[in-house]
């Protein structure tokens, strides 16, 4: 209130009814109470944030361990095959029987497509398919017709898929169309 007249801060007349719509507090009691609302709501939404945050850090550290769990167990999975790896080349570098020898590698050649399986791994690439980029790369070509032209003439390392993913593309030499 203006102590000189009768007249609210916000310039209406106390008896106006226009004042009190506007919403300026018209008393020191109604400012500090709306103050007290502010510093109230102002420490809600600093506490809301502050929990937002930490969750979020929560949630980073949970997707980190779940990663590392993840890469844990696929590597736990892989021990036995490099110790298969090892046993095999002790038996090729001590004079093993080569047959002996070949068949163990064979082995572990299973054993490994046994752990991708696991992990939906599966492999790709033969001679005959079609060339696209998006799953093969190629490191050679060779001539051919028009009709062999983008096929795939020869594998030089499988590829491997996870579904759809590409983990690693295939590498082939593929048959290009000879210039007439």
């Amino acid at each position: 209130m203006n102590p000189n007249n009768d007249e609210c801060a916000c310039g209406h007349d106390d008896q106006s009814p226009a004042c009190g719509g506007c919403g300026v507090p018209s008393t020191d009691e109604e400012m500090k109470r709306l103050q007290e609302d502010l510093k109230t709501y102002e420490t809600g939404w600093k506490r809301a944030l502050a929990d937002y945050q930490n969750l979020q850090k929560d949630l980073q550290l949970e997707r980190s361990r779940m990663a590392e769990w993840s890469q844990d167990q696929i590597l736990e999975e892989l021990i036995p095959v490099t110790d298969h790896f090892d046993e095999a080349l002790f038996h090729a570098g001590n004079g093993g029987n080569g047959n002996a020898v070949f068949e163990g590698f064979k082995h572990i050649r299973r054993e490994m497509e046994e752990v991708f399986s696991r992990h939906g791994v599966t492999t790709y690439g033969v001679v005959g398919d079609r060339f696209t980029a998006s799953q093969y790369e190629s490191v050679g070509s060779e001539s051919g017709t028009s009709e062999q032209d983008g096929t795939v003439v020869k594998v030089v390392a499988r590829g491997y898929k996870r579904g759809e993913r590409v983990l690693r593309p295939a590498r082939v030499v593929v048959f290009t169309q000879q210039d007439q």
